[in-house]
């Protein structure tokens, strides 16, 4: 017959490796949650093409996006700037000037 104390530590062993399975997936799902922030220009690299400092500033004047502070730093939270992208209208450059065109 088995040393039954030796049956409780192993499942005492188990029952712990099976907590820190759950606490890994946890701290996983925690780090998923957790809000991404940009700088000024990070933000602007979002849209494409990029858009101008006086764009972003326009925008977040009007409340089309949001500016955040982290002490004295001026920053823009990721999924913030994903929900503006799809709901402000997609920003275009102007066509190219073809050279010469105009002279034939």
């Amino acid at each position: 017959m088995d040393n039954p104390f030796q049956i409780l530590i192993d499942k005492l062993d188990k029952t712990e490796i099976t907590l820190q399975k759950m606490q890994a997936k946890i701290d996983l799902l925690m780090e998923e949650k957790k809000e991404k922030y940009l700088s000024p220009e990070e933000a602007r690299q979002m849209f494409n093409p990029k858009i101008s400092p006086s764009t972003l500033h326009r925008w977040q004047q009007s409340g089309l996006v949001k500016r955040h502070f982290i002490g004295k730093k001026v920053c823009y939270k990721l999924s913030e700037i994903q929900d503006s992208i799809k709901t402000l209208k997609p920003y275009k450059a102007k066509a190219p000037i073809e050279i010469g065109a105009s002279l034939q």
